[in-house]
């Protein structure tokens, strides 16, 4: 997918990676699954590290017992200043179906 290349108000066009698909050697991340269990549903879902920035969201949603989302989330290491910036870019793969994609700036779900 090509980068931005026009300047707009001052911003920049050059890319920042803010957040990317890691693990630890120990195989933990910093991205943590969230599903309706948390409020008495069943569906699940996981994020599989696929290589070193690629990661895959598997899930099976389910509206059993009123539920009927299966989510990932990961917080910034540190607040992020992208006053400099025109917008956010995220490189996705999808499978036809729709999705809902989550900013937020408060350190709370």
């Amino acid at each position: 997918m090509p980068r931005p290349t026009s300047l707009s108000e001052g911003k920049t066009s050059n890319p920042q990676e803010v957040v990317t698909f890691t693990q630890r050697a120990d195989g933990s991340s910093d991205w943590h699954a969230i599903g309706d269990p948390i409020m008495d549903g069943c569906s699940e879902g996981e994020l599989w590290i696929m290589e070193e920035g690629v990661g895959e969201f598997r899930g099976t949603v389910r509206s059993d017992n009123g539920g009927g989302f299966a989510s990932i989330k990961r917080d910034l290491p540190l607040p992020v200043d992208a006053s400099g910036f025109e917008g956010v870019e995220l490189l996705a793969k999808g499978d036809g179906r729709t999705y809902k994609i989550g900013l937020r700036q408060q350190h709370r779900f």
